[in-house]
């Protein structure tokens, strides 16, 4: 059997190497926790809108509002994160403040000595020991007991050196201390006359519990109501050791050797001692028994001590006295629950991994929490929506059947235009009054010709104001069009479209003439030849004779066929309709490019992050998964 200095010592050698493997343990897990949020970070970083996507025509936006709203859920979601995680990690929290720490809630029927064994193991007697310990080297340094609730009416302790002992419901609130690698809380007992207001008090503790320690009193154990009580934590798998205080007697000084001892009275002198072998486990036996038949299957054990004389044996440095008091044991049973430091994991730390995990689960949408809008399948599904949106309108725009829509009209009108400006053209230009066209006047009306050096049989037309309006009537027309199709998808400013309009040369309009020959006949007159005596008898004197006759000859005539208007005319719609053809064309392409092209890559580009953000999520998870399969705690916590 262990010495009492050897058994104090392996317990409290035992509580410093687990303060150290809670710390790592706690370290690890928050750090992933710190990752779980890191990679959130990054993934809002990089999914916040743009200014260069964020530039529209219009105040409303599908495309826009769409991934600034996801921006949004995942912003607000990261924040319902972080205080959910806050909120189930309310007793980890309270652990920061205080240290790391195996959380163990006493709690018992009134006066089982709850406070007592509290106060023993922050070292009431073992400060003043005779040997070498722990607590006297300040291995174990003094804390404060802490009041972390108080029950009805519970006066503030929270400056007392120790827990109150002996009297009637000492303990009326949830106070703490702390050792290194433990913190012990000690509620209030169950079956006092405040049963209902602290034993509340008791059963809230105890389910934030890693070790549940039920003491029981050796005079009168497994009282039907308290036992109830027993049942109740037991039954919600809190790891639970059954310690039966009191187990000690009176027992007449000089019992063994019959030498009694008499007091100036004459009254037999007592001193405490422990309960039989037999009678603490027929107690024992009791209990475990009852415990058993209430919870069928579960293991149920228990301990008989006695803190009176683990106490004496501390301040009289006697042996058998601690060995009596059985307090090894109870220490023993405890180290037992933490046999090692993966198991440390288990009891303490697999809350806050399971905590992580699903947070991850609920991050990534894996759970059925309320908010499944706000993670990472919800928000996918918000931008997969509006990518099968972008994908259809693509579809359906179809650019040659656009141009046509758009030309087709533009072409009545540009056609009607054109027309005009050549036939006003065809009109001579009204000289303006100036000294040169004045002498020009005055030579003229005294029949002389002056040549200006210009070819008078062409006439020039500028088309830059046409072409302009023409330009912002394609504009306005491929905007249309583009809105039509693509609603509240439409993203491309004008500014950006207004590209410059292709210019043309001026048109020439021509006066065409036209030679034609033809034959006339005619009768004309000639000299012919005397006929008879008399008429050449008196040609001879000189007389001619004349003859009438037809002649056939061929003659030119200029024809002037006017302007060739229909010409120029027909030849400007074909370059006309080409150009503006050229320019929608160009212009729905670009737009298809800019809001269908742009608008799906930016869909892609916010999924890919979150897709990335979900594996590195799943892979955090799977290191979360195996830190449980390592340590043991998968399962249901073992006592």
């Amino acid at each position: 059997m262990p010495t009492m200095e050897e058994s104090l010592r392996t317990f409290s050698d035992r509580l410093l190497a687990v303060s150290t493997t809670l710390e790592q343990q706690k370290n690890a897990v928050m750090q992933k926790e710190r990752e779980v949020f890191d990679i959130l970070e990054q993934a809002a970083a990089a999914f916040a809108p743009k200014e260069s996507e964020s530039r529209c025509a219009e105040d409303r936006n599908v495309l826009r509002e769409t991934v600034n709203r996801v921006f949004q859920d995942f912003t607000d979601g990261i924040r319902r994160w972080k205080q959910e995680m806050a909120e189930r990690s309310e007793v980890r929290n309270k652990l920061e403040e205080v240290g790391a720490g195996l959380i163990v809630v006493v709690f018992g029927r009134t006066n089982a000595g709850k406070s007592t064994l509290g106060n023993f193991l922050r070292g009431k007697q073992l400060r003043e020991a005779a040997f070498d310990n722990a607590w006297k080297r300040g291995d174990f340094p003094l804390s404060p007991i802490t009041v972390i609730e108080r029950g009805r009416d519970a006066e503030a302790t929270s400056d007392a050196e120790w827990f109150a002992e002996g009297g009637v419901e000492t303990t009326r609130e949830a106070q703490m201390f702390r050792l290194p690698g433990l913190l012990w809380l000690d509620t209030p007992g169950f079956g006092s006359v405040n049963d209902g207001t602290l034993g509340a008090l008791a059963r809230k503790y105890v389910k934030r519990a890693d070790l549940v320690v039920y003491l029981d009193d050796s005079d009168n154990p497994g009282l039907e109501n308290i036992t109830a009580r027993l049942v109740e934590v037991m039954s919600e798998g809190r790891c639970t050791l059954v310690a039966i205080n009191h187990s000690d007697k009176a027992k007449l000084v000089g019992e063994e050797t019959g030498d009694f001892v008499f007091d100036e009275t004459g009254a037999p002198l007592t001193t405490p001692a422990p309960k039989s072998p037999e009678d603490r486990a027929a107690q024992e036996e009791y209990l475990t028994g009852l415990l058993r038949r209430r919870l069928p299957g579960q293991a149920v054990d228990a301990v008989s001590i006695s803190m009176l004389l683990a106490r004496l044996g501390v301040e009289n440095n006697n042996e058998e006295q601690y060995r009596a008091g059985n307090v090894h044991a109870l220490f023993s049973r405890i180290l037992e629950l933490i046999p090692n430091n993966e198991a440390v994991t288990r009891l303490k730390y697999r809350d806050a991994v399971q905590n992580c995990m699903t947070l991850v689960d609920m991050v990534r949408g894996r759970t059925d929490a309320p908010e499944q809008g706000c993670t990472l399948a919800g928000l996918d599904t918000q931008l997969a929506a509006l990518e099968d949106r972008i994908h259809k309108t693509d579809v359906d725009f179809d650019v040659e059947n656009e141009v046509r829509a758009v030309v087709a009209p533009l072409m009545l009108r540009v056609r009607e235009q054109l027309r005009a400006l050549l036939e006003a053209a065809k009109k001579p230009p009204q000289p303006e009054v100036t000294e040169e066209n004045a002498l020009r006047s005055i030579h003229l009306f005294f029949g002389k010709r002056i040549s200006d050096g210009k070819d008078a049989e062409e006439r020039r037309v500028d088309l830059a104001p046409l072409m302009e309006e023409v330009g912002r009537a394609a504009l306005q027309g491929v905007e249309a069009k583009a809105k039509a199709l693509l609603h509240d998808l439409w993203i491309q400013p004008a500014a950006e479209m207004q590209r410059s309009f292709p210019t043309m040369k001026a048109a020439v309009i021509t006066k065409k003439t036209e030679k034609r020959t033809y034959e006339v006949t005619e009768t004309e007159s000639y000299v012919r030849d005397p006929s008879g005596l008399i008429e050449h008898a008196c040609s001879i004197f000189g007389k001619r004779y004349y003859g009438r006759r037809k002649v056939t000859r061929q003659k030119t005539q200029i024809i002037d066929l006017g302007f060739n208007v229909e010409e120029v005319f027909a030849e400007q719609c074909r370059l006309l309709e080409t150009t503006c053809a050229d320019y929608v064309r160009q212009e729905m392409t670009f737009i298809r490019e800019e809001c269908l092209a742009r608008g799906s890559k930016i869909v892609r580009e916010r999924r890919a992050v979150l897709s990335n953000s979900g594996k590195r999520l799943e892979a955090l998870r799977r290191d979360l998964e195996q830190k449980l399969r390592s340590s043991g705690a998968e399962g249901e916590q073992a006592c």
